[in-house]
């Protein structure tokens, strides 16, 4: 999939720090337990606790994120073309693309909300940046990983979508995702377009990480 990247840049959003949708305010909604998350961290030094699923290669991963300038790519029309195109491909409500760092997940692009950043144990993403397959949760609600997460409430991300993206080494960078306020299932076909699109953003940092290093 080639994805047109036209030069004149997106409005902004009207959803402020992110959408609202009156299922999730509703005072009928039963309360859902609070279960502690409990995750066993993972690096190369194999010790410590965190909120967190963490990579082996955590530390080389973080390096290759720190290659890029997050200021510089949100400046960049490319990203937000294909978040608009995803949220219109696939009749969601909001459409990312996120740069996960050491502890928050940073948004290089967001259509349908106005979202810049994210605790790292608060995204979803941090599950989807350890497999190379489309990761969906249809419904947060009913995943133990996410249903003590009051901040995906508070964000009304009810359903998720995402697909890694890469550096040319194979370093895991961050996500394209899709969101919406209602449970949701995404076909074979859904999860194979959803990586398409993702392939366009690797094309895209490459390209930019390629320029850089040509300019210096």
């Amino acid at each position: 999939m080639s994805v047109s990247c036209l030069p004149t840049p997106l409005p902004p959003t009207s959803r402020g720090d992110g959408p609202s949708r009156s299922s999730s305010t509703s005072p009928d909604r039963p309360e859902r337990p609070r279960a502690p998350r409990r995750y066993r961290r993972i690096d190369a030094r194999g010790a410590g606790q965190a909120a967190y699923p963490v990579p082996k290669d955590e530390g080389a991963r973080i390096a290759a994120v720190r290659e890029y300038d997050i200021d510089e790519l949100r400046a960049a029309d490319a990203f937000d073309r294909v978040t608009e195109l995803v949220v219109s491909h696939f009749d969601i409500d909001v459409a990312f693309v996120g740069l996960v760092d050491a502890h928050e997940e940073q948004f290089v692009a967001c259509e349908g909300a106005n979202w810049s950043t994210l605790s790292r144990e608060d995204t979803v993403c941090t599950h989807t940046v350890l497999t190379d397959e489309v990761m969906v949760v249809e419904d947060t609600h009913e995943d133990p990983r996410f249903a003590a997460n009051d901040r995906l409430d508070e964000l009304d991300i009810r359903s998720y979508a995402g697909a890694r993206i890469t550096d040319a080494d194979g370093n895991a960078l961050g996500a394209v995702c899709c969101i919406d306020g209602e449970p949701r299932s995404y076909s074979h076909t859904e999860r194979a377009d959803l990586r398409r699109f993702a392939d366009e953003v690797e094309e895209q940092l490459r390209l930019r990480k390629r320029l850089s290093g040509e300019e210096m």
